[in-house]
């Protein structure tokens, strides 16, 4: 964003704004009040989409996050319609940050992976590393954590770029600590301690005060881990002391609570008494029913584990039973919205069926190729799309194939088209029972197919793919006119490899096509497969 211009005061609101981790949560919203002042009196939508995201951050932090919400949304049209697409990246971020900490977990969902792919699209790596990690803490919450150690470490690529800028080391360490707990979690004692390491010879005397807490977290439960209980404690004691004086506590609230998990299981039950009643005085404005609840059970844990039946664990047990109570109530008038609009549709349902199923066979109509059956080009695009992307996100392995009718030409020339027909149509039926769930299979147009491999090995895709050349062998479709064999044969190139930001999919279909075209030089009937884009750019040249 261009900041360049403006005047002397409106610039220092904005330089207090681009420095708000260095302010309070009071101070900042009287600067993002001041700035959106200004941006409506000059009517000037940078200035206020920038004030309006920062106010919106603000209720946030002083745990307001219905108007938090609320102001959010207000802007993101005013964003889209601008073009400010960093502030629109941020602003699906905290979304997702505030519907995950009131556990709607679809809307946060959809904020993160919005988030994440706008970032992508617009090669904003430092926040594709912030959602990727805030991704990684959803997979967190719900115990898988091989899904959550995906997303972080996909989360330390990005801030792995530039660790002399101080936000990136900060969040690079912090991503290493939850990274770690994962680890530790999963007993993998080995990872864990190349996170230790890493931390510890990152690390920088006056780091960050506020994050230290994640770093303490994952030293309690690495000490814990290698039966070292004296780091342990201490660990725990200092994460304990940064507690007391935490401030915009709901930031960190996530460490805190997995603190408190950890003392549990690890039994140290007059830590976790301290820590709940800081817990509790800090969150006591916040609000929010599902905290509350979580609190409570954390409470309930404690007095059970220490044989205590009293007024406060009698308290605790009728706090987690009215805020569920409550969760339920909110629940259900989402429930009964949802009902009505679910009528409203079940009324239409009859007279639209036969719309849908028209439209439905046209769909079905046109992504099929008319000869072969197969699906055609169009839909080859956006399965490819999709596949491509989910291979990227999830780390497996894609394969492109193109492949043609040696000699195609002279066929038909000999035998006629009609002929020629006819063995497109057989090889669509040997294609068809070829596809399957990791194999898809097109026709790109005239004697071209195209194969799409997903999640298999180099040495998987070239028995498929030689099986595929074996079987139109065996088929022993006559070819007086072919210069490769006496019958029908097809040249195969294929390139393998895991997407990366610099191997897109177009990478793999020119490649892939590159394979064929070098094959085609020097011999048919047979296949030309590739895992090496540096050596096909190099025999491009």
């Amino acid at each position: 964003m261009d900041f360049s211009g403006y005047s002397e005061s409106i610039t220092e609101y904005i330089n207090t704004l681009k420095n708000y981790r260095n302010i309070d949560a009071n101070e900042l919203k009287w600067a993002a009040e001041k700035l959106q002042e200004e941006g409506k009196h000059l009517n000037d939508p940078l200035l206020i989409c920038f004030s309006g995201y920062h106010l919106a951050s603000s209720y946030y932090l002083l745990a307001k996050a219905d108007k938090a919400v609320e102001m959010f949304n207000k802007y993101i049209p005013i964003m889209k319609d601008n073009g400010f697409n960093d502030l629109l990246i941020r602003t699906y971020n905290m979304l997702g940050i505030i519907y995950f900490s009131k556990f709607n977990i679809p809307s946060s969902v959809q904020c993160y992976f919005g988030g994440l792919s706008l970032a992508k699209e617009h090669g904003d790596i430092y926040y594709e590393g912030i959602i990727s990690y805030n991704i990684g803490n959803l997979y967190y919450e719900f115990e898988d954590y091989e899904g959550a150690s995906y997303y972080f470490k996909d989360a330390l690529k990005s801030f792995n770029i530039n660790n002399s800028d101080v936000d990136n080391l900060v969040y690079y360490l912090v991503g290493c600590s939850v990274l770690g707990i994962c680890y530790n979690i999963m007993d993998n004692v080995e990872e864990a301690t190349k996170m230790y390491n890493i931390i510890s010879e990152k690390l920088p005397a006056d780091f960050y005060e506020k994050n230290l807490c994640s770093i303490y977290l994952f030293y309690a439960s690495y000490f814990h881990l290698i039966k070292d209980m004296k780091k342990c404690n201490d660990a725990v004691k200092k994460m304990i002391m940064l507690a007391r004086d935490q401030e915009e506590f709901i930031s960190y609230y996530d460490d805190y609570i997995r603190l408190a998990d950890l003392l549990i299981d690890i039994e140290k039950y007059e830590d976790l008494n301290e820590l709940l009643l800081i817990i509790e005085d800090k969150v006591s404005s916040f609000n929010n029913h599902f905290i509350d609840a979580k609190i409570a059970d954390l409470k309930i844990k404690y007095y059970e584990a220490m044989g205590i039946d009293n007024d406060g664990y009698r308290k605790a047990l009728e706090t987690y039973y009215d805020r569920y109570v409550a969760i339920s109530a909110e629940e259900r008038s989402v429930i009964n919205d949802v009902l009505a609009i679910r009528i409203k549709y079940d009324k239409q349902v009859k007279s639209q069926k036969r719309l849908e199923d028209k439209r439905e066979k046209l769909r079905v109509k046109s992504e099929t190729d008319a000869l072969t059956g197969i699906p055609n080009r169009y839909r080859l695009t956006d399965y490819s799309n999709i596949v491509y992307e989910q291979a990227y996100h999830m780390n497996k392995r894609f394969a492109f194939e193109i492949f043609d009718i040696d000699y195609f030409k002279n066929y038909n020339d000999t035998y006629g088209h009609q002929k020629g027909d006819e063995i497109l149509k057989n090889i669509g039926n040997i294609l068809k029972k070829m596809a399957n769930d990791k194999i898809f299979v097109s026709r790109y147009g005239g004697d071209e197919f195209v194969i799409v491999y997903y999640d298999m090995k180099k040495e998987e895709v070239l028995s498929a793919a030689s099986k595929l050349r074996d079987t139109i062998l065996a088929a022993n479709m006559p070819h007086c006119d072919s210069f490769a064999a006496d019958r029908i044969t097809i040249s195969q190139g294929i390139f393998v490899g895991k997407p990366t930001k610099k191997l897109k999919l177009w990478d793999f279909m020119y490649y892939a096509d590159l394979c064929l075209y070098q094959l085609k030089k020097s011999c048919r009937n047979s296949i030309h497969i590739s895992d090496n884009p540096i050596i096909n750019r190099t025999n491009k040249a």
